[in-house]
């Protein structure tokens, strides 16, 4: 059995024992499994390896950069041209829910794919909500992993957000 000794949230030693003779010195420390030292010890007590120092700057941008990646993996491929028309196609489709009318952005997608604008303005509404509250809630977690970086590790910040926005991607 491989024991590791934690200090400052990182490993910085690893001893072998005997499982049926854990010496009371190391009795408390966590099993260390394959990680060595210098790994980090994760909030859940799961270890990862070092991540190599990011600059401030770094950080941000792999940060950010995640969060794309995210927001890719919600929305799918779709052209810039489609994500622009967003806003509009949303505001068309609740006017039309609310029966206030119904905009030609909404009839020619319907037409084209053969829905009716009912069933259309339906799928965008509820895309809209799920996609706002996805957006919504990975900001929070931009802003709060940004004011992190000043006053903890920067791997480890980077691995708790990468857990947070898997998270996002499963609830989907």
């Amino acid at each position: 059995m491989r024991k590791a000794e934690i200090i400052n949230g990182r490993i910085v030693n690893v001893v072998l024992v005997d499982p049926e003779k854990v010496p009371e010195w190391c009795a408390d420390w966590p099993d260390a499994g394959n990680a060595g030292p210098g790994w980090l010890v994760l909030p859940d007590g799961s270890f990862a390896p070092e991540v190599p120092f990011l600059s401030r700057d770094e950080a941000i941008g792999q940060i950010v950069s995640m969060i794309d990646h995210t927001a890719l993996q919600i929305t799918g491929l779709v052209p810039e041209v489609e994500r622009l028309s967003w806003i509009a196609k949303e505001q068309a489709a609740r006017t039309h829910i609310e029966g206030r009318g119904t905009d030609a952005l909404l009839l020619n997608e319907a037409v084209a794919t053969g829905e009716s604008a009912d069933e259309l303005a339906r799928k965008i509404v509820k895309n809209a909500d799920r996609y706002r509250a996805a957006v919504s809630r990975m900001t929070g977690l931009r802003r709060a992993a940004i004011a992190d970086l000043d006053s903890r590790d920067a791997g480890v910040v980077i691995e708790e957000l990468q857990h947070e926005l898997a998270a996002i991607v499963q609830a989907g």
